[in-house]
């Protein structure tokens, strides 16, 4: 997933920030439907993985 940083890099700050904001709200709900509680240091891991190990994208992206 070459194309994510580019992506992130062309974001203005406010629209970037608005992007994770909403990113980790969802994220949030679709946890707590499923009924697992998470804090704001858990989801934001989750949400980092991805730009932390490129490879972890790539395999879920083949799923």
């Amino acid at each position: 997933m070459e194309e994510r940083p580019l992506i992130f890099k062309r974001l203005s700050g406010e629209s970037y920030k608005v992007f994770r904001d909403k990113q980790f709200s969802l994220l949030r709900v679709i946890l707590k439907s499923f009924e697992i509680e998470t804090n704001t240091e858990q989801l934001k891991l989750v949400l980092n993985l991805p730009l932390l190990v490129p490879e972890a994208s790539d395999a879920a992206t083949e799923l």
